[in-house]
């Protein structure tokens, strides 16, 4: 499979890949901003993350300092890292909680139904 392997000053930090559809990215994020006491922040991130249907994916997430050296190599891999951390999107774990509760009211109806004939022969 097509990979990302993520290298941080020559230490590989992972190789990041999907066996079938679905999106990896290796992104440096760099914000300049001002806090509370007017203090001034550089902060630069480096993260490995992606999605796979309706899963959020990250293998990595730490910070890069001047003069370190970040390398993305494409490559190929029979198998890749397992990512660190999986969640679902806000509209996704929507959608995912709507669907357990309609399965929920089905085995809800059905156990009521499976009630009725016990107690109908006589065991309920």
């Amino acid at each position: 499979m097509l990979c990302l392997r993520v290298s941080l000053n020559g230490q590989r930090l992972t190789t990041a890949g999907l066996p079938g559809f679905g999106v990896v990215t290796a992104m440096l994020h760099w914000a300049h901003f001002e806090e509370a006491e007017l203090r001034h922040v550089s902060d630069v991130t480096l993260s490995i993350g992606g999605s796979e249907g309706e899963s959020l994916l990250g293998w990595h997430d730490g910070p890069v300092r001047p003069g370190d050296t970040v390398t993305i190599e494409v490559c190929e891999a029979a198998v890749a890292d397992a990512p660190h951390r999986t969640s679902l999107s806000k509209e996704d774990g929507a959608n995912e909680v709507s669907r357990l509760q309609r399965e929920l009211q089905r085995l809800e109806t059905r156990l009521s139904e499976v009630r009725e004939a016990l107690w109908l022969c006589g065991d309920g």
